[in-house]
C-alpha cells in the first residue's frame, strides 16, 4: 500500500483497515472515530496462454534431448512461483518425457508432447501438443573378414544389433563352400567365399546388410614312415603311410654312400652306420604337402667261414674267485685266482643297484640280496680267454640307539633325549609303567609324583640296517604348587574376603594372624576392629600324594572410615549477614569455618556478612578426624546481591541543530551514566549532550546509571520539545556557452525540502530549463534563474536568484592532407563545424600550388604545399581555422626503344623515343662480348646471336625516373675485296693489307679473318691483281 494505492502481490485476500484520529479543529474537540475494517478476496488473473517452442522435430536415429522454452503469450511475464510441467500427450509413441522437458526416444512413430504452467499469480495453462515424427533407425553392421581350412566349419559370429528382425545368410557360390543357417564348411582348400548378412526390419529400425569374404585354405596332412634294418647288400621297399591328399610321395636319402634309393627301394651300400629316409608327400589343391623321417640301420651281412689249418694250439688256463658276504656300506678287495696267461683282467657286476665295483674292488649298496662278480681274462699269445663268477651274499649293517635317563616332576611333560641311528626304520616308545608315565611318540609326562618309569626305545630294522633297542629310567618326583593371597586396605569397621589363590594340590587350606586385636579372622573373612594399623594374614596349603606344602603372607592396612559433612548454598545482600547451619557425621571432631575471600565475605564462628553486592564466596566448613573416621570438609558458596539506588532527571526544549546538556540527579553508587535517545531519528547524544534531529515533534531521552560492585542498574527518562531552524541557499551567477547544459546545484540548502528553479519569462527565448538544468538556446545574452527551496521538518523554505551569461561556442573545421601529381589539380573539400559562417581557402605566396576557390592545383613534383581553410564566426560560433599539407608527387613520363638488327663491326645510333622529361638518358647491354655501347652507339662485336640494350631516364623535379629495354638481333656481312695494287712480294716480307672502311678504326680485322672472336664464317679475300718478281 503506498499513500491510497493499494497493490495485490499474490492470491488470497487481505484485510484493509480505515481509522482517524481524534483532535481541535479550531476551538472544538473531535474524539477518534471507529475503525472500519474491509476485506479483499484475490483471485489469480486470466487470459494466460502457453506454447511449446518448436514446430516438428525429424530424427533418424534415437536422442535424448531438451525442450526450450516455453514461451508464455497474453501476459507479461510468469508468475515467480510458477511451476513447468511437460509430459506425453495421450496419443503420443515412441518417446517418454520428464516433467522437466527431457524427452528419450525410444522408437519410431509421432512423439507428442505437451506442457501445463501453474503458479499462485495466473490461472494455470496448458499449451497444445506438438508433435515430433520419428523415423526408424538405421544400423551399421561391419563383419570381419576370416579364414577357413579345407573341411573345416566356421560360424559366422555377427555383431549385437538393437532391433528384433530376424538375421539370415545367404551363399553367393555354393562351388567352393557350403553354408548351413549361420555355419560355413569349407569344400575346396583355395579361392574365396562371400558370405551376405541381412538384418530384417522392425518396428523402430530399417533392415541392414553386410558381406563377408572367408578365405579357403588347404588342410595339413600326416605322413609317416617306420624304421627298419637293412643288411650289407640288400633292398627295402618303403611303404609310407599318407594322408588324405591326392599328391605323390618321393623319397631321398641323406647319405647317398651308405645307402642308394631308386623310387621306393632302398640298397644298402654299407654294413654300419644309420640312413635317414625323408619321405614328403606333394601338396594338391586342398592338402598342404608333408614331410616325414625313418632311421634304416644297417647291419653287416654273414659271410662264409673257410677253416684253414692249425699251426699252433693255445693252452687254456682257469681263473677262480671264492663266495663271500659283504655288509651294507663296506668295501671289499676280490682275490682271483687270475691264472697263468698275461691278458688283461676286469671285473663286472650284474646289479649295479646293488653293488658297485671299481678294478677288483666291490662296495655293497644295499644290505640285502646279493650281487654276481664275473671276472674275465683276455687272451695272450699262449693262453685263450678265461670266466669265472662269484656271488657276494649281502648283510644288513648294526646301527645303534641310545636314550638318555632323567628326572621328571608330576603333571610336566619331557621330550626323551634319544639318538636313533641313521636307518630309516620306524622309531616307537613304550613304558613299563602306564599308571606312572604316558608316552606319545618321544614325549613323557608324569602321572605321579613318585617312582619311576622305564621307557624302551625300539627302532626297526629297514633294507639296509639291523633292528635296535634301548631303555631309559625317569625319575618321577612331587610338583611345587603355589599359592597366594593379596595385601589390601581394609576401612575401620569393614569386613573383605581375602583375594587368594590355594593352589591345585589336595592339601587342606587355612588361614591364621597374630595380629588379633586389629582385625579378627573367620575362614578367609577378615574384618578390621580398627582405623589405624594393620594385619598379618597367613595362608598355608598342606602337601598331598603330588604336590610339596606351600604358604603365602598378606598385610592388611587398617585405615579411617569416612564421614559426611553437608552445608547449604546461600543468598546474601550487601551489608547483611547470615547463620550457617551443617548437618554432621557420626565421628566426634571439632567444627571450623573459613572463608575464601574475607575482604567480601568476613566469618566469626558460623556467621557470615556480605561486604560487597557482586561476585559469591565460598566458604569451607570442615570437621576434625578422629580415631576411626577421617577428617570431612565441604563447601558452600554464598551469591552477593547488589542493594538498590535512586536517580531522577528533568526535560527542555531544543532548536533543530541546537544542543542541550542533561544534568541528572544520582543515587549513592559509582556506576557510570549513559544516556540513549529513543527517537534516534529526532535527537542524537552524545555523551550528556542532545541535538535536535528534526524541527517537530518531542523525543524522549533515557538515562541509565550502571551498576558497580554495590548496587543495582537504575533508568530514568526526559522529553525534549523540538522545533524548526531558518536556512538560507545561494545560487550563484554563471556563465553558459551556446548549446549547452549547466546543471544547477540540486543540493542547496541543508533541509530535505524540494528544491526548485524558475526561469524569468523574459529569459525563455535565451535558455530552457529542464529541472535543474538550463541549456543556452542562444551565443549571446543572459538569462534569470530563482531557485526556491521548500520548507521540511527541520528548516524553514527560503529563495536564491543568479543570471547566467551566454557566449558563443567553438567549432571545428577539418582538412585532410592528399597527395598530388606535378600538373594535376584537387578539389578542396574541410569537413565543417555547426556554425553558418563561410569556408575560405588560402595558400602561401611562394607556394608550389596554384589556388583557385577550391581548386588547388600542383606547380611542382617535389616538396609539398600547406592549405589554409577558415570557416568565418556567426551569432552563435565562433570562427575556426585548420591546415593540411599537399605532398607534391613527380608525374610520371614514358620511355620507348625501337629493335633493329645489327651486322657484325657495324655502329647504329640508339633513337629513344621519350616525352618531355629533362632527364639524362643512359644504356646498358646485358652482353658486353656481343654489344658495344659508345654513348648513345651500339656496335656490333658478334656476328651472330643477339643482345639487349636498357636505356635509363633519370628523374627531374617533375618527372620520375623510367626505364625501357629492346633487342637487337646480330648478323654476318660479307666483306668487299680489297685490292693491293702491284707490289713485290719477297720472300719473308709479311703482305700489307688496307683496313676495310666498313670496320670501326680500332677493330682489327684479325676476329673476322681467323674467326677466333667472330662466329661469322665469311673470309676476307685478297685479290692479287699483279706479282713481280
Amino acid at each position: 500500500m503506498s499513500g491510497y494505492a493499494i497493490t495485490f502481490i499474490t492470491t488470497g485476500s487481505c484485510s484493509l483497515t480505515a481509522s482517524q484520529d481524534g483532535g481541535f479543529v479550531s476551538t472544538a474537540h473531535f474524539a477518534a472515530a471507529p475503525s472500519v475494517i474491509q476485506t479483499f478476496t484475490i483471485a489469480k488473473a486470466s487470459g494466460r496462454t502457453i506454447q511449446i517452442n518448436a514446430s516438428s522435430y525429424s530424427s533418424t536415429g534415437y536422442a535424448t534431448w531438451n525442450l526450450t522454452g516455453p514461451t508464455l503469450t497474453s501476459l507479461a511475464s510468469a508468475g515467480d512461483s510458477d511451476t513447468k510441467t511437460y509430459f506425453a500427450a495421450p496419443s503420443s509413441e515412441g518417446c517418454s518425457v520428464a516433467s522437466s522437458g527431457k524427452v528419450v526416444l525410444s522408437g519410431a512413430g509421432v512423439c507428442r508432447v505437451q506442457v501445463s504452467i501453474s503458479g499462485t499469480l495466473f490461472d494455470d495453462a496448458t499449451s497444445p501438443a506438438i508433435a515430433f515424427e520419428i523415423g526408424k533407425n538405421t544400423r551399421e553392421m561391419a563383419l570381419t573378414p576370416q579364414t577357413l581350412t579345407y573341411k573345416d566349419t566356421l560360424q559366422i559370429k555377427t555383431p549385437d544389433l538393437d532391433g528384433t528382425g530376424a538375421v539370415r545368410f545367404s551363399l553367393a557360390s555354393s562351388t567352393n563352400c557350403r553354408l548351413s543357417g549361420d555355419k560355413v564348411t569349407a569344400l575346396s582348400g583355395v579361392g574365396t567365399c562371400d558370405i551376405t548378412v541381412i538384418k530384417s526390419a522392425d518396428a523402430n529400425y530399417e533392415a541392414t546388410t553386410a558381406s563377408v569374404t572367408i578365405t579357403l585354405t588347404k588342410a595339413a596332412q600326416k605322413i609317416t614312415l617306420e624304421n627298419a634294418q637293412l643288411v650289407f647288400g640288400k633292398k627295402l621297399k618303403l611303404k609310407a603311410t599318407a594322408g588324405s591328399g591326392s599328391g605323390s610321395i618321393t623319397y631321398s636319402v641323406d647319405d647317398s654312400t651308405a645307402c642308394s634309393i631308386a623310387l621306393d627301394e632302398i640298397t644298402a651300400l654299407s654294413g654300419t652306420g644309420v640312413c635317414v629316409i625323408t619321405a614328403t608327400k606333394a601338396e594338391d589343391s586342398n592338402y598342404l604337402g608333408a614331410t616325414t623321417t625313418a632311421n634304416i640301420t644297417l647291419a653287416k651281412d654273414v659271410q662264409p667261414v673257410t677253416k684253414k689249418p692249425q699251426v699252433s694250439i693255445k693252452n687254456s688256463q682257469t681263473l677262480a674267485l671264492a663266495n663271500s658276504g659283504l655288509t651294507y656300506g663296506k668295501t671289499a678287495t676280490l682275490e682271483a685266482s687270475l691264472g697263468s696267461g698275461t691278458g688283461v683282467v676286469t671285473y663286472s657286476v650284474d646289479n649295479s643297484t646293488a653293488c658297485s665295483i671299481t678294478a677288483n674292488k666291490i662296495t655293497a649298496l644295499s644290505g640285502t640280496g646279493s650281487c654276481i662278480v664275473t671276472v674275465n681274462k683276455e687272451a695272450d699269445a699262449n693262453y685263450e680267454s678265461a670266466t669265472t663268477t662269484a656271488t657276494i651274499t649281502l648283510n644288513k649293517a648294526v646301527q645303534t640307539a641310545s636314550l638318555g635317563s632323567a628326572e621328571l616332576l608330576f603333571g610336566k611333560t619331557l621330550t626323551l633325549d634319544a639318538t636313533t641311528g641313521v636307518g630309516s626304520g620306524d622309531v616307537t616308545y613304550s613304558v613299563d609303567n602306564a599308571m606312572a608315565c604316558e608316552v606319545k611318540a618321544d614325549k613323557v609326562t608324569a602321572l605321579t609324583g613318585s617312582g619311576r618309569c622305564v621307557i624302551t626305545l625300539t627302532k626297526a630294522a629297514d633294507a639296509n640296517y639291523a633292528a635296535v633297542k634301548t631303555t631309559a629310567t625317569i625319575t618321577l618326583k612331587k610338583a611345587t604348587q603355589s599359592v597366594t593371597i593379596g595385601n589390601a586396605e581394609l576401612m575401620f569397621g569393614k569386613t573383605l574376603t581375602l583375594d587368594s589363590t590355594t593352589g591345585i594340590g589336595t592339601g587342606a587350606v587355612k588361614y591364621s594372624t597374630t595380629s588379633k586385636a586389629s582385625c579378627s579372622l573367620k575362614d578367609a573373612e577378615v574384618t578390621a576392629l580398627t582405623g589405624t594399623g594393620s594385619c598379618e594374614i597367613t595362608l598355608t596349603k598342606a602337601a598331598d600324594s603330588n604336590y610339596e606344602a606351600a604358604s603365602a603372607i598378606a598385610t592388611i592396612l587398617l585405615t579411617k572410615q569416612s564421614q559426611t559433612l553437608s552445608v547449604p548454598d546461600a543468598q546474601l545482600t550487601y551489608g547483611s549477614l547470615i547463620k550457617l547451619k551443617p548437618l554432621s557425621g557420626n565421628g566426634v571432631g571439632a567444627i571450623s569455618y573459613t572463608s575464601d575471600n574475607t575482604h567480601v565475605c568476613p566469618i566469626k564462628s558460623n556467621e557470615v556478612t556480605a561486604l560487597t553486592g557482586t561476585g559469591s564466596c565460598v566458604i569451607t566448613v570442615s570437621k576434625a578426624a578422629d580415631s576411626n573416621y577421617e577428617a570431612v570438609s565441604t563447601t558452600a558458596i554464598i551469591t552477593l546481591n547488589k542493594q538498590s539506588q535512586t536517580l531522577s532527571i528533568t526535560g527542555g526544549k531544543l532548536t533543530f541543530g541546537g544542543t542541550l546538556t542533561l544534568k541528572p540527579t544520582s543515587g549513592n553508587g559509582s556506576g557510570s551514566i549513559s544516556y540513549v535517545s529513543e527517537n534516534p531519528n529526532a535527537c542524537s547524544i552524545i555523551a550528556n549532550v542532545v541535538t535536535a534531529l528534526t524541527g517537530t515533534g518531542t523525543c524522549s531521552i533515557t538515562v541509565t546509571k550502571a551498576s558497580d560492585k554495590n548496587y543495582k542498574e537504575i533508568s530514568a527518562s526526559a522529553t525534549i520539545s523540538l522545533s524548526k531552524v531558518a536556512q538560507s541557499i545561494t545560487l550563484s551567477n554563471a556563465v553558459l556557452m551556446y548549446a549547452n547544459t549547466l546543471t544547477l546545484d540540486s543540493s542547496m540548502g541543508k533541509g530535505s525540502g524540494a528544491l526548485k528553479y524558475v526561469l524569468n519569462s523574459n529569459s525563455t527565448s535565451n535558455c530552457a530549463l529542464h529541472a535543474n538544468e538550463v541549456t543556452a538556446l542562444t551565443g549571446s545574452g543572459t538569462c534569470a534563474i530563482t531557485a526556491v527551496k521548500a520548507a521540511d521538518a527541520r528548516y524553514e523554505a527560503a529563495t536564491s536568484k543568479a543570471t547566467i551569461t551566454l557566449t558563443k561556442a567553438p567549432q571545428t573545421i577539418s582538412l585532410s592532407d592528399a597527395q598530388l601529381m606535378f600538373g594535376k589539380s584537387l578539389t578542396l573539400d574541410a569537413t565543417e563545424g555547426s556554425g553558418t559562417g563561410d569556408v575560405k581557402y588560402s595558400v602561401g605566396a611562394k607556394s608550389k600550388c596554384l589556388l583557385s576557390g577550391k581548386t588547388v592545383k600542383a606547380r611542382s613534383g617535389s616538396g609539398n604545399c600547406l592549405i589554409t581553410a577558415k570557416k568565418a564566426e556567426d551569432a552563435n560560433f565562433v570562427s575556426a581555422t585548420t591546415t593540411a599539407t599537399v605532398s607534391l608527387l613527380k608525374e610520371e613520363q614514358t620511355l620507348s626503344l625501337a629493335s633493329d638488327n645489327l651486322t657484325f663491326g657495324k655502329k647504329v645510333q640508339i633513337k629513344p623515343v621519350t616525352n618531355i622529361g629533362t632527364g639524362a638518358i643512359t644504356y646498358t647491354t646485358d652482353d658486353p662480348k656481343a654489344c658495344q655501347i659508345k654513348g648513345d652507339q651500339v656496335i656490333a662485336l658478334a656476328g651472330a646471336g643477339q643482345c639487349v640494350i636498357t636505356a635509363n631516364k633519370a628523374e627531374d623535379e617533375n618527372y620520375a625516373a623510367t626505364t625501357t629495354t629492346v633487342l637487337y638481333s646480330l648478323s654476318c656481312v660479307i666483306p668487299k675485296a680489297i685490292a693491293l695494287g702491284v707490289q713485290k712480294i719477297a720472300s719473308g716480307i709479311a703482305v700489307k693489307t688496307t683496313p676495310n672502311k666498313d670496320l670501326d678504326a680500332a677493330t682489327s680485322l684479325t676476329p673476322f679473318v681467323n674467326g677466333v672472336k667472330s662466329k661469322c664464317s665469311n673470309v676476307l679475300t685478297i685479290k692479287i691483281q699483279k706479282i713481280s718478281k
